[in-house]
């Protein structure tokens, strides 16, 4: 198991995962993107570093829409950030 948090980063970019806690009992993911911080959590570590290479890959190739998206079937895919 890697030390937390964990700080990938590509292209300039970079996105933390950092473990679960007893406040917090799902791994999650601390990126921004225009100065709008995402924190989407999952289950498992392997799962948060798939979602973190992604949002890495989509920001280093100029897709901050693509970032911004949850991969299907994130429990907050569709909804509506404000």
């Amino acid at each position: 198991m890697p030390k937390f948090p964990q700080e990938i980063s590509k292209g300039g970019f970079a996105v933390r995962i950092y473990k679960p806690t007893e406040s917090k009992p799902r791994y999650r993911l601390d990126y921004t993107v225009d100065g709008k911080r995402f924190q989407p959590t999952f289950r498992t570590f392997e799962l948060a570093q798939k979602e973190a290479t992604r949002v890495l890959n989509q920001l280093a190739y100029g897709n901050k829409t693509g970032a911004m998206d949850f991969q299907e079937g994130h429990p907050l895919k569709g909804f509506i950030f404000r």
